[in-house]
């Protein structure tokens, strides 16, 4: 309970746990797809309604959850304000991969950002339910392991005493 109440106020143990959780080998990559179909949904969602690109990133930052992101965000909005396109000021923070760069470029120069971003958060849903899949299904086995080990210790820690009191008599 004190780790989620640092975790929340405390710049610093949320900046290291949200490393940690992008940088873990398989969580991190389906964490990753999770963060960038919300983005893309959001932006999607709020650029339909009307809103402008910069209020739209501004109101998707904390969205991301997660500092990192939440920070190449602000940085877009930034790169926004001075005039450049969106695509290149994604260019510039790496937490953006190719695919979705690529996407954005194309929703920029054919006027149909809106639907880009649609197209790029069903990908990227579709991609973390896939990831999501394929993870559960490898640690399918070691749940059933472990939990094989921790029925056998109790089944074991239960008749044990009663085979040592069939002996002593």
């Amino acid at each position: 309970m004190g780790l989620l109440h640092r975790y929340r106020h405390t710049h610093r143990v949320r900046h290291c746990l949200d490393h940690l959780w992008l940088a873990s080998p398989w969580l991190g990559e389906v964490a990753k797809k999770i963060i960038l179909a919300r983005i893309a949904r959001t932006l999607s969602t709020l650029l339909t309604t009307g809103l402008p690109l910069p209020d739209a990133l501004a109101l998707t930052a904390p969205v991301a959850a997660n500092c990192h992101f939440e920070a190449a965000i602000e940085a877009l909005q930034q790169d926004i304000a001075t005039g450049q396109p969106l695509s290149l000021a994604m260019h510039r923070q790496p937490l953006f991969p190719p695919l979705l760069q690529q996407m954005v470029r194309a929703g920029e120069e054919s006027a149909s950002l809106i639907n880009m971003f649609e197209k790029t958060a069903e990908f990227y849903e579709s991609a973390a339910d896939h990831a999501a899949g394929i993870l559960g299904q490898c640690l399918e086995p070691l749940i059933m392991l472990t939990l094989g080990v921790l029925i056998g210790a109790l089944v074991i820690a239960m008749y044990l005493p009663l085979f040592r009191l069939g002996n002593a008599l």
